[in-house]
């Protein structure tokens, strides 16, 4: 069974113009090797793909969740139709995840999963951790995380490149649960196989 994200813009009246598309590139770039149609706008300021490698997921939600701009919905389901694009494929984890998408609007941590087995609420609860380690996360934090997480550099690189110490560089990582978050990530990308396997209920 596909895993179908869909990602709607908050406040689409006040965000920067072109933001969607713009948003849609970059996870196309970072994720793109780990999805099997990549991220398109659909509808509206809405955007969606499908995910080839479980372990993408916590990167989509950590990106997505940064700076509270957008709601996530996720979808497990039979795919009727795999197209060349998410916006012309169809199925029932299409919509699954609009359906998601839509509730996620009403929960505090902004995401929502929706499935056919009973491995969603799981991935869901997963999914929230991930979005509550990003709202407490800083600008000095995720200076930190982007640089040791998204270039796999070393506490001592990272230290070089910000002109502090290597303590300081822990410490930074530590207030910004880099650790939990790699935890987070496993956890996510395991349930998530666990809610793609799984046959229907």
């Amino acid at each position: 069974m596909p895993i179908v994200v869909t990602i709607d813009q908050r406040r689409s009246r006040q965000a920067e113009p072109g933001r969607v598309p713009a948003f849609a590139a970059e996870l196309n770039v970072e994720v793109g090797d780990e999805l099997r149609l990549p991220f398109g706008q659909t509808v509206g300021d809405e955007l969606q793909g499908v995910v080839h490698e479980a372990a993408a997921l916590g990167e989509i939600v950590m990106r997505a969740a940064r700076g509270r701009e957008w709601w996530i919905g996720v979808g497990f389901g039979p795919a009727e139709q795999l197209a060349a694009t998410a916006r012309e494929s169809t199925g029932e984890a299409f919509y699954r995840a609009r359906q998601a998408v839509e509730r996620a609007k009403t929960t505090a941590w902004g995401v929502a999963v929706e499935g056919m087995n009973r491995w969603a609420p799981s991935v869901e609860q997963a999914v929230a951790l991930l979005v509550a380690v990003a709202d407490t996360r800083t600008a000095q934090g995720w200076e930190a995380v982007d640089l040791k997480l998204r270039k796999g550099t070393s506490d001592e690189d990272v230290a070089r490149e910000l002109g502090v110490t290597r303590q300081a560089v822990q410490q930074r990582l530590q207030a910004a649960h880099y650790y939990h978050e790699l935890g987070g990530r496993q956890l996510v990308a395991d349930l998530a196989a666990l809610a793609e396997s799984d046959p229907p209920a």
